[in-house]
Order: structure tokens, then sequence, then C-alpha cells
């Protein structure tokens, strides 16, 4: 990845018990990239190599690859999903919309978040060397995510990220 990656997963919780989980899955070799996938019921951080932000709890998650399952996780930020539904960031039908950023600082190999345009912070842990991708579990059927990596202009002030100190 550059220095200074970002990408937005926008999350629509239709479901009641709607929630996720977003970040960076390593893509570095075959056994990595088939971690995941429809059907395996697996969240950003639980397997492989891969670093999640989950919506249930607020936790981070990591997985550095010498746990076959679980990773750890630790106390990050604010929960959201169903538990955030907010009437200005709503669908049609009522559901919550949320923008759930992340970003990658490849100087540093710092891991951010972002909630709704907002700044979350760094996780504490540093993303190990590897090739990766934008990731996102959702937690039920009929939740729906969009990612962007820079087709459309992020709610999160990027540039203005990038250029501080």
């Amino acid at each position: 990845m550059v220095a200074n990656s970002f990408c937005v997963q926008r999350v629509l919780n239709r479901s009641a018990e709607g929630s996720g989980s977003v970040g960076l899955e390593s893509v570095s070799d075959a056994a990595a990239r088939n971690a995941y996938g429809f059907g395996s019921g697996e969240h950003v951080g639980w397997k492989g190599v891969s670093y999640g932000y989950h919506g249930n709890n607020g936790d981070f998650a990591f997985n550095d690859g010498t746990k076959p399952y679980g990773g750890e996780s630790s106390a990050f930020g604010p929960s959201w999903g169903r538990t955030t539904t907010r009437s200005d960031n709503q669908d049609n039908d009522g559901s919550p919309m949320l923008t759930v950023g992340c970003g990658l600082d490849a100087d540093t190999f710092q891991i951010f978040f972002t909630l709704n345009g907002e700044m979350i912070g760094s996780a504490s842990k540093t993303v190990l060397p590897g090739d990766y991708a934008a990731a996102v579990s959702l937690h039920a059927f009929g939740d729906e995510a969009v990612i962007n990596v820079g087709s459309a202009p992020f709610l999160f002030d990027i540039e203005a990220f990038c250029a501080s100190p």
C-alpha cells in the first residue's frame, strides 16, 4: 500500500441485529486470501493476518497469524450499527447508514479508523509488513456495505490528515 492509504466502508444495517467489522486483511498468500469470504461467519481481526474495528462493541480486533482463530481484542472506540441509529443518517426505510473509514499510514504501519467522518484514533498495534486489502464483514443477511477506495469523495478529510505532521 502507498503511504496514507484510506478507504471507506459505508455500512447499511437493515437487519435487527445489524453490525459488522471493517479493516484490513492480508492478501500476501493464498492461505490468507482464503481465510474469509461468503459463508465463513468470521469478522475482520479473527483469522489470518487481519485488523478490524468491530461495531457491536467498539473493540479493535487483530490476529497476527499466530493464532488459528480468535486473535486478540481491546477496547477502542464507540460501538456502531444498530446501537447508533441516527435520524439524520438513515436510508429511506429508516435503517442506519454509517460511514466507517479505515486508513493505513504505510510509513509507520499505523492503522486508524473514522466514524461518520470523525477520527476515532489509531489502533495500539502496528500492521505487519505485507500486502493488504480493505475488508468488511457484516453480521446478518440483509446488511449492506459499499467500499470506496477513492472513486468518490471521502467524508473524512484525508487530505488534511495527510498534510498534518
